[in-house]
């Protein structure tokens, strides 16, 4: 929705999203783009729910063509992921809470190799990493 409203500003970049989960459950509630109403209104604005969705129901649609910038796969971050190429922005958000410190640093090593000299990491409030950080070839 952000890169939708900044087009003009972006007109010139190649935009590539790509949302990974282990889980296929997921990825399908994702890829179905159905809210409810507890999830829209965490965080979101009114005006980009309002222009950007439909109330089916209980539930909130998003609009297919936000929908179909995104493509959804299967991965499992401790899988070598040196296929997928580089990254400017990955969201790593309530991943690392689950691992244990030498996983973490494996994880948090493995993202930095596929970013961008010049990318950014951006993780979920509850994420520790200050031990990782510390082992992390690019931390």
């Amino acid at each position: 929705m952000i890169l939708t409203e900044q087009r003009a500003q972006l007109a010139n970049w190649r935009i590539e999203i790509l949302a990974t989960d282990l889980s296929t459950e997921i990825l399908d509630k994702a890829q179905a783009g159905l809210y409810s109403q507890f999830e829209v209104q965490r965080g979101l604005p009114i005006q980009l729910l309002v222009k950007y969705f439909k109330q089916q129901g209980e539930r909130w649609q998003i609009d297919p063509a936000i929908r179909s910038m995104v493509n959804f796969r299967q991965l499992n971050l401790l899988d070598d992921i040196a296929a997928l190429g580089r990254f400017d922005v990955i969201f790593c958000r309530n991943v690392l809470i689950y691992f244990d410190q030498p996983t973490k640093t494996l994880v948090l090593d493995r993202l930095s190799r596929q970013m961008a000299p010049d990318g950014h990491l951006y993780l979920g409030g509850a994420e520790t990493v200050l031990e990782s950080a510390t082992n992390c070839s690019r931390c």
